[in-house]
């Protein structure tokens, strides 16, 4: 049964493996051109470098947008794989061959995902391991935390558990609506709002996330913005203005005094001395954050709270979301085998 299932299905499985291939093999390049420059490199700004660029901006090029591509690769691996695999069989009518046979619909449903899918899916976790040994050098410079999307997506573990999902579910729904353009959009919107709903809501509750809290007088905290005091990278979940309770308020800051008026940065008068100069700026500088914090105060606010994740956090966060989702492509199973029994020779 394997040997025929391999004759059966090994034109999407060779193009499946040597698209993941073919990207492995761009990811090693690319890093090892970059590696021997010893400069930092500038990853998630997905600028295209035309005939001018150097090998070392395609390079990065090339790093940037396999990055994104293997973002959507096990939804069009779920699409192209895990439904044709059995909805080709349905349409065509060729699955009465094989459950006609002594062959049971077990071992014709589970050779499938032996030959097809575990290919497919240790092919996914070895591009997903190379993109994260190319993150691994020091001229790696990106754009954004590690627990963002699209570098925590596309590392290690979950890009492998994403596909098994992607192919589970797609197998799935295959089996039950036995149609295959029907199968293969439900399965994008199924899959994608799965990715999503995770990315959004789940992973920021991985682990409990850390607060600071940052004076009102102290402006936009730095935390905003991705990194801490002692440049340790983090994850930004939430940040606003909070009253003494925790709570969020909303801010109206074009009702304070401060955005209705003029309130150009002084400038440095013909006569006027450097010290000068610099004690007449503190004082604008002082009065402005004074009427600022007051007007803040005055619609509830106590301090700027900032709720984050640090990026040590990554492998806890891998392995929490890869777990999840192979835990839902196992559950998957069982609609795709009730899908199966329902299948007449």
């Amino acid at each position: 049964m394997i040997w025929a299932t391999w004759r059966q299905h090994r034109a999407s499985l060779i193009a499946a493996l040597s698209v993941i291939g073919l990207l492995i093999a761009a990811v090693v390049v690319s890093t090892l051109i970059l590696r021997p420059t010893g400069a930092v490199q500038f990853l998630g700004g997905y600028s295209v470098c035309y005939e001018s660029g150097s090998a070392a901006c395609k390079a990065e090029t090339v790093l940037d947008f396999t990055t994104l591509f293997s973002t959507v690769l096990p939804l069009l691996l779920g699409v192209f794989v895990g439904v044709t695999v059995f909805a080709r069989d349905i349409a065509r009518g060729t699955h009465v061959l094989g459950l006609s046979q002594s062959v049971s619909r077990g071992r014709w449903f589970w050779s499938k995902l032996l030959v097809v899918f575990v290919p497919v899916v240790v092919a996914a976790t070895a591009l997903g391991a190379a993109l994260q040994w190319s993150r691994g050098f020091t001229f790696w410079a990106r754009n954004g935390s590690v627990l963002d999307f699209p570098t925590f997506q596309s590392s290690a573990l979950l890009l492998g558990a994403t596909t098994a999902f992607a192919l589970a579910l797609g197998a799935a729904i295959a089996l039950l609506l036995r149609r295959s353009l029907a199968s293969m959009a439900l399965t994008v919107v199924v899959a994608g709002a799965v990715l999503v709903s995770l990315g959004a809501f789940a992973r920021p509750h991985y682990a409990t996330p850390d607060i600071d809290a940052q004076s009102l007088d102290n402006g936009m905290p730095y935390y905003s913005f991705g990194t801490t005091s002692d440049n340790q990278r983090i994850w930004t979940v939430s940040s606003g203005y909070v009253d003494a309770a925790g709570r969020g308020i909303t801010i109206d800051r074009g009702s304070c005094q401060i955005y209705q008026e003029d309130q150009d940065y002084p400038e440095a008068a013909p006569e006027e001395t450097t010290a000068a100069f610099e004690a007449r700026s503190k004082a604008w500088h002082d009065a402005h954050t004074a009427t600022e914090v007051e007007c803040l105060r005055a619609q509830g606010a106590d301090h700027y709270q900032i709720k984050y994740h640090p990026e040590s956090r990554f492998w806890r966060f891998q392995v929490t979301e890869s777990a999840i989702l192979l835990l839902l492509a196992g559950a998957l199973l069982i609609p795709a085998r009730w899908g199966l029994r329902r299948l007449r020779p």
